[in-house]
């Protein structure tokens, strides 16, 4: 009864976002908010257990792409929460860093392998 417990990612699962990575652009980012704390919530990124690079970043058009880990943002009191759609099962939410912290954690930016 009631909705099925969604996993937990491992530390060790590849975390992706396309564009630039900058914190302007975590913070311009559509549905993305900051809460009290000035952390970002809402944030669209691809992730999943053993999945390579090139499979996250195929449904993202972007030419360029930040990459961390799972790990990476916990450590830095974040959350990636699977959140799979109709057109990416990679799909997942990020929050509980600031802008700054994410821009950090996805850089540099590299090209998108699947592009």
């Amino acid at each position: 009864m009631g909705l099925t417990p969604r996993l937990a990612l491992p530390d060790e699962a590849l975390v992706c976002r396309g564009g630039t990575c900058s914190a302007e652009r975590f913070r311009q980012g559509s549905g993305v908010a900051l809460d009290a704390g000035g952390r970002l919530v809402g944030v669209s990124v691809n992730s999943a257990p053993m999945t390579p690079i090139e499979a996250l970043s195929a449904a993202i058009p972007n030419r360029q792409i930040g990459v961390t880990t799972v790990g990476s943002i916990r450590r830095m009191g974040g959350t990636v929460t699977p959140a799979p759609t109709m057109n990416n099962r990679f799909h997942c939410v990020l929050g509980g860093i600031t802008p700054a912290d994410a821009a950090r954690l996805f850089s540099p930016v590299v090209e998108n392998p699947s592009r």
